[in-house]
């Protein structure tokens, strides 16, 4: 990057991209480093509405790496995985909560010190990436809070499970997309794709695999393959 300019979009992306590297391996003080750099971004992007569209994408994208960072670091749950007590769980959230309150359970089962570590993070980074705006910093007491919590970590698998779900050589895509037909699939086959996915990450998740099988259950695999797409900071052009 010592070849760039560091007053174009190719070096903020540039930056940006390693920054979130560093984030995911846990190298909070070299992210940290770069971030007054990605702050630079108002001065530039030109245009109004491509500054906040980045400025929404990078920050989303760094609070879903550190949370995706904590999770990995963090053994929630080392025992094994009852497939059939998981499925029974996650239906009756389906029942009888809220897309809303599921969220809302994700963010209230996450263990104090991965929410501590998190938010401490968050704040930091907002200072860095854009220190006038204070709007951003949030009471972690707070339940709207607690639910966008619980979305921001349910949204930290998405490169994961998209690639399990989505991706067309994937097995549970072929079997509920064929050609033009959908077809529908069996819940216990999304939870265990879900759960062996996540596994392979090396995070131990069995406290939040129940809400998380029920929302994706709920919304459906299509829906939520749509709705969850991962999103690249090209995007953000």
């Amino acid at each position: 990057m010592n070849n760039v300019n560091n007053n174009t979009r190719i070096y903020l992306e540039a930056v940006s991209y390693l920054t979130l590297c560093y984030i995911r391996i846990g190298d909070k003080k070299n992210a940290f480093i770069l971030m007054p750099q990605i702050s630079k971004f108002d001065k530039i992007i030109k245009s109004n509405a491509q500054r906040n569209k980045f400025k929404n994408t990078i920050l989303k994208k760094i609070q879903e790496e550190s949370a995706f960072n904590l999770l990995q670091k963090e053994i929630i749950d080392k025992t094994e995985i009852d497939w059939d007590k998981i499925m029974n769980e996650a239906q009756y959230l389906i029942q009888t909560k809220t897309e809303d309150e599921i969220y809302w359970i994700i963010g209230n089962s996450l263990p104090e010190n991965i929410k501590s570590s998190f938010y401490d993070f968050n704040k930091t980074a907002v200072k860095l990436l854009n220190p006038n705006n204070t709007k951003l910093l949030k009471n972690p007491s707070d339940s709207e809070e607690t639910k966008e919590l619980g979305k921001t970590f349910f949204s930290s698998f998405k490169v994961v499970l998209h690639n399990s779900l989505c991706n067309p050589d994937s097995e549970i895509y072929k079997a509920w997309f064929d050609g033009a037909v959908r077809k529908l699939i069996n819940p216990s086959t999304i939870v265990r794709v879900v759960g062996t996915a996540i596994s392979l990450t090396g995070i131990g998740l069995n406290i939040l695999l129940i809400p998380i099988c029920a929302l994706i259950i709920k919304f459906g695999v299509e829906v939520y393959c749509e709705r969850y797409k991962p999103v690249h900071l090209l995007d953000a052009r």
